[in-house]
């Protein structure tokens, strides 16, 4: 089993050097990481705390089943909070969210509970509550981190931008495989928690939700 771990370990670094080498950032990286103790994680590289993590699939200490996203490279500029990741999900409620207001009820419920606890939102843009989980975020204080797609023709100096501008709470993600998750399923799927406040019956939602209950039996 030790020889196996390590083997992943190796492949994990070798991709992410590839894709690293891909998009024109091995300059970047290796400088950062000459200038570091250069710590490898078991799925990951983390030059520095205070730059990051990048690493092919999630890590699996604030993740749960992160070998389902080994085949996506993963990149938290600004680290990843302390304790379990957590999601809010939702069907869609339509034009009229003050006509539902027991799913805001049980957000902001959570949102105390939350508070209280050791842990963060996960949000991705395009799902139902995205724009409600950000005004949790700031309302509640409640640490978050916001998934986005790698833009295109990203190099050294838009890592060395992102590093300088003020966006802590991102994670760029961009699959390696071929395979790309849809945002519901990426964050349904990963979450240490999820708290479905809503959902139709045979929908997306509902549709991962099953996939998760069945993943964890």
């Amino acid at each position: 089993m030790p020889q196996q771990k390590e083997s992943q370990k190796s492949h994990s670094e070798h991709q992410l050097r590839n894709w690293l080498n891909s998009h024109d950032c091995h300059n970047f990286f290796l400088l950062n990481e000459r200038a570091t103790t250069g710590v490898i994680g078991e799925n990951g590289l983390q030059p520095d705390s205070g730059q990051g993590w990048l690493s092919q699939g999630l890590p699996s200490a604030a993740f749960a089943g992160p070998d389902q996203f080994a085949g996506c490279v993963f990149w938290f500029p600004a680290g990843i909070p302390k304790g379990n990741s957590i999601h809010l999900a939702s069907s869609r409620i339509g034009k009229q969210p003050e006509q539902k207001p027991a799913i805001f009820a049980a957000m902001r419920t959570l949102a105390t509970r939350i508070s209280r606890d050791d842990g963060f939102l996960i949000s991705h843009s395009g799902t139902t509550l995205h724009d409600y989980v950000n005004r949790l975020n700031i309302l509640f204080d409640i640490p978050l981190v916001n998934f986005e797609r790698f833009p295109a023709g990203i190099d050294s100096d838009w890592f060395s931008r992102i590093l300088n501008s003020a966006t802590p709470n991102v994670c760029f993600y961009e699959p390696t495989s071929g395979y790309e998750p849809g945002p519901d399923e990426l964050l349904l799927q990963s979450t240490t928690q999820a708290r479905v406040l809503s959902a139709r019956s045979r929908g997306n939602i509902a549709r991962q939700s099953l996939s998760r209950l069945d993943g964890d039996t």
